[in-house]
């Protein structure tokens, strides 16, 4: 069994987490709402937190892609045949590659005076 499955599959399900204790309402790490969403997601004016059922798809999306890992490194059952495994993987490997890059191509002007985001998605959310 992979320690390295095993390892991401948690990350990735302590990420699932905290999006699902955003769409219940916490706002940690920040003070407030409104402080949260310039931390993380970076639109400028916005001043809320996207709607919870957005918030909550997201926890839902990303504990599926925790199973996925885990699935893949033995450490979780998966009932749907190697096939879909592969096809689930492959899709998460795009979609994390994908943002990942997001960053550094699309990404910002660093040069300019950098919100609180802008800092977060170079350090942690893109690599």
């Amino acid at each position: 069994m992979s320690s390295l499955a095993l390892g991401l599959g948690l990350v990735v399900l302590a990420l699932a987490g905290l999006h699902a204790m955003w769409a219940l309402g916490a706002t940690w790490p920040a003070a407030d709402a409104a402080e949260l969403s310039t931390m993380v997601v970076g639109a400028p004016g916005l001043t809320q937190m996207p709607p919870a059922g957005m918030t909550g798809l997201v926890a839902a999306a990303l504990g599926v892609a925790g199973w996925l890992v885990l699935a893949s490194g033995g450490w979780a059952p998966w009932p749907l045949g190697d096939v879909l495994l592969r096809v689930g993987l492959g899709g998460l490997t795009a979609v994390f590659l994908g943002r990942g890059l997001a960053t550094y191509l699309m990404g910002g002007n660093w040069a300019r005076e950098e919100k609180p985001f802008d800092r977060l998605e170079r350090l942690n959310y893109a690599p």
